[in-house]
């Protein structure tokens, strides 16, 4: 199955959402993108129609079994180049949501992975140097 950059940016928003609340509706997706409840609604159904999502998303979107092992290997990638783009460039949380979403969806899929591979090396070569010392 194909992904576009715009269903990779919902999905895995979607999923960091669902993180810290049971029920992620359409208002709270937008808020978290900062797009209008309409393209929320047309993404949704889009997501929808590719079986990644439940059909019925009115009381809240739940991802099929699919959409799930999807966003959950977007969202890996996404958490590491955020920790890059907060820890490293220093930049804000919210630029550093802003920037991982969008380079992870912007860039080829074989460029995300080895990029976020790169960095949690580079972490956990750092956390092992910090328990030797």
């Amino acid at each position: 199955m194909k992904i576009c950059s715009g269903q990779i940016k919902y999905l895995v928003s979607i999923l960091e959402l669902s993180n810290t609340s049971k029920n992620v509706r359409g208002v709270d997706i937008a808020k978290y993108l900062e797009v209008t409840r309409p393209s929320v609604t047309k993404m949704l159904k889009c997501l929808a129609t590719s079986n990644l999502i439940d059909e019925n998303f009115s009381y809240g979107v739940k991802f099929t079994e699919e959409g799930l092992e999807v966003a959950t290997k977007f969202h890996k990638q996404y958490k590491y180049i955020y920790i890059f783009f907060l820890n490293m460039l220093k930049l804000s949380e919210t630029e550093a949501k802003e920037q991982a979403l969008e380079f992870i969806s912007s860039f080829p899929i074989e460029t995300s992975t080895k990029f976020s591979v790169l960095v949690r090396n580079t972490i956990k070569r750092q956390q092992q140097k910090n328990k030797s010392i």
